[in-house]
């Protein structure tokens, strides 16, 4: 049978076609991490082969072979989805006002706090079996590492729900785990065993804790969201966290934290290019660990959103994760807005400024930090091709300068005009109000800083805020002289250093001074805190800014962390979320939490006013 010339062009165009749609899936571990879920590449095929069709049926009625390879070029345009002209074919179901980037926040929908959303995320087996490879390479199996702490909701072995399979509580299609729940797993072929927790429980900074327990951020992966009656496709996953990750992981949970970034994979799928959803690109769901109550983080938020200091939204979300077999019900998360994406532009209106997300032992500042350890502590969130940070080295020699003690005054303005101090020490109050003890002062992380183009000062953004109100901590720090650890404890191991140098427990920072112990105790005065946290030390030792600090605290105490408004709210929320938390423990257990939370709010406000009355 003779091929007529225009039929050849039309069999070539679509032979290319095939080819580009074949190659576009990227292979996990390459730049986007993952794998095209199942049936793109036959889409992608599809609709290319529509593009072809329909002109080629209009080339038949003309008999022009110019016409069917102009359109063989505009097939192999669009399956490049290119945008120039706005042109993009959209996934099915894409709406401009739930997933375009030109969407207002809606802030009503995602972060409610009347109610509990649903949300079903879905991933094809080859991408779940690629997370759990690559949190195996870096952890070893699921289950049989050291178990940190208590208090994981939804994932602690002995038959709770989010359990691994064989570690009591499986879920039904998860791969099988080594061990059968009586006995120990077996250790992977070439792992250790894990060192022997140290006698007399878990110690503070001084008794040696790695701020960094992760080795790495683990891969990220497409999933496909379902949200009500919408659906997103090609959203980035990926596991998160620090000690939160590393327990649920080391315990078996199925329940860890992650994030979602809606347009991570719009290279490699620009039908989703900008996509979002409700406005928000990247989005955190906390697993409430350490907090058998569920709420301690989102209380903490209001309470900074209630000072009007920087503060990230919050929502409850039942999460599902369907890897195969059906959705299955993975348990209750706090889902928090990013710093970077939405909450440093809602507050200061522009997000144009250096932002900082400080990590290790350089994040302290302390005297003899190297200039390298500085760098490579305070992680460039964005502007990182400019690698400068002349903005915390400025901070640095400000904080160290001899005129701290030979000139105050010239002193603090010299540090007003580069640092937001007011907004700091406000911050600093309302820390010690609630008792957030994991972060600078005790932890270098969990926070982030902002260089203010309106001001040309460093602001404080906080972060991370499930420990607090006693959540992880306690009098004499964690563990205690008895060797009986609090509910939350993280596992006691070395401090990093800036290099990779490990400084075990007891050893001194740059500069002479000793990490120092009690992990978990705060008090309202700040007491506890060494000059290896110099922002907080020089501050408070300064008679200005100690006022300042006190009259912060004064006012917080009067309008902002008041007890019955506190308990009124905690009784509200404990009535929204109940049916979700007791599920993945139990009711009795959730209440006994709820009450625990309402004592101590109690009594940090009572302690509150003696220490005010003191001043």
């Amino acid at each position: 049978m003779r091929i007529s010339r225009n039929f050849q062009i039309l069999l070539t165009a679509l032979l290319a076609l095939l080819i580009v749609a074949a190659c576009a899936a990227p292979p996990a571990g390459s730049t986007s991490d993952a794998a095209a879920p199942a049936g793109q590449e036959a889409q992608a095929v599809a609709a290319a082969t529509d593009a072809v069709e329909q002109p080629a049926t209009a080339d038949a009625a003309s008999g022009s072979a110019t016409t069917t390879e102009t359109a063989a070029d505009s097939a192999a345009q669009a399956t490049e989805a290119a945008t120039d002209d706005g042109a993009v074919v959209r996934p099915v179901g894409w709406s401009e006002a739930s997933h375009s980037n030109d969407a207002d926040l809606d802030y009503g929908v995602v972060f409610p706090d009347d109610q509990v959303n649903q949300i079903v995320i879905t991933f094809t087996p080859e991408n779940w079996d690629a997370m759990q490879e690559d949190m195996t390479s870096m952890y070893g199996e699921a289950g049989t590492g050291p178990q940190p702490g208590r208090g994981v909701p939804g994932g602690m072995p002995g038959g709770m729900r989010g359990g691994m399979p064989g570690q009591g509580g499986g879920m039904p299609g998860m791969p099988p785990m080594a061990g059968d729940g009586n006995q120990p797993p077996t250790l992977p072929e070439g792992m250790e065993e894990p060192p022997a927790r140290p006698e007399g429980g878990m110690g503070g900074m001084g008794g040696g804790l790695n701020v960094d327990m992760t080795v790495e951020d683990p891969i990220w992966v497409t999933a496909t969201v379902q949200f009500e009656d919408q659906t997103w496709t090609n959203v980035g996953f990926r596991y998160k966290g620090n000690s939160s990750l590393l327990s649920a992981w080391n315990s078996g949970a199925l329940k860890m934290p992650f994030k979602l970034n809606f347009d991570k994979f719009e290279d490699d799928y620009p039908e989703i290019d900008n996509q979002r959803f409700f406005g928000f690109d990247t989005l955190s769901f906390g697993t409430n660990f350490s907090d058998s109550s569920a709420m301690r983080e989102t209380i903490a938020y209001d309470l900074l959103d209630a000072a009007g200091l920087p503060a990230s939204q919050t929502a409850f979300y039942e999460v599902y994760f369907d890897y195969g077999d059906g959705p299955v019900l993975v348990g209750l998360y706090t889902m928090v807005e990013e710093t970077t994406d939405t909450v440093i532009e809602g507050y200061f209106g522009s997000d144009d400024g250096n932002i900082y997300k400080p990590e290790n032992a350089g994040a302290t500042l302390a005297e003899g930090v190297t200039t390298e350890a500085i760098e490579e502590a305070f992680v460039k969130k964005n502007n990182e091709d400019a690698a400068d940070w002349s903005d915390i080295h400025a901070l640095y020699d400000v904080l160290h300068s001899e005129l701290r003690t030979s000139d105050p005054a010239a002193w603090r303005a010299n540090l007003e005009a580069i640092y937001d101090v007011d907004s700091f020490l406000k911050t600093m109050a309302l820390y010690a109000i609630m008792e957030h003890w994991d972060t600078y002062g005790q932890m270098p992380h969990n926070f982030y800083m902002y260089n203010n183009p309106e001001t040309s000062q460093l602001s404080w953004i906080s972060w991370d805020l499930n420990m607090i109100l006693g959540s992880g901590g306690g009098p004499g720090g964690p563990g205690g002289p008895d060797g009986a650890g609090a509910a939350g404890d993280q596992p006691n191991v070395e401090l990093v250093m800036p290099g990779g140098q490990a400084m075990p427990g007891g050893q001194a920072m740059p500069g002479g001074q000793a990490m120092p112990g009690g992990r978990g105790q705060i008090s309202l005065d700040r007491a506890e805190v060494t000059d290896t946290w110099p922002l907080i030390r020089f501050l408070l030792d300064d008679p200005v800014y100690f006022a300042q600090y006190v009259d912060h605290m004064r006012e917080l105490a009067t309008n902002v962390f008041v007890a019955d408004e506190l308990t009124a709210e905690v009784e509200r929320m404990a009535e929204l979320i109940g049916p979700y938390v007791a599920e993945e423990s139990s009711q009795e257990a959730f209440d006994s939490a709820v009450q625990q939370l309402i004592a101590r709010i109690q009594q940090q406000a009572e302690a509150t006013a003696e220490f005010l009355a003191a001043q």
